[in-house]
Parts: structure tokens; C-alpha cells; sequence
């Protein structure tokens, strides 16, 4: 799942947030831990700061 986000001052949505809720919402798609997929989305996140 890729996701592209254009509020790069974070006024229109909590990123955090956000992404709290795609991982809930995928872990229980994927039939996967919670935490696996949260970790996951926290890393991809981090590198497409980078």
C-alpha cells in the first residue's frame, strides 16, 4: 500500500493519527499482529523522510 501526502505541515491531518488508523485497519485486512504491521508502517514512514 503506498500512501502520498501533501500536508507537509501536518495542518490538515495528524499524521500520527493517520497512520494509527491505516495500520489498524491493514493488520486486520492482512489477518497480521497489530504491532508487526505498526512497526512496519513507523519504519516505512521514517525512510520516506530520509
Amino acid at each position: 500500500m503506498k500512501l502520498v501526502s501533501f500536508d507537509v505541515w501536518n495542518t490538515l491531518l495528524d499524521i500520527n493519527v493517520m497512520l494509527e488508523e491505516l495500520t489498524k485497519a491493514l493488520a486486520e485486512l492482512t489477518k497480521k499482529e497489530y504491532k508487526e504491521v505498526l512497526k512496519k508502517s513507523w519504519k516505512q514512514e521514517e525512510k520516506s523522510r530520509s
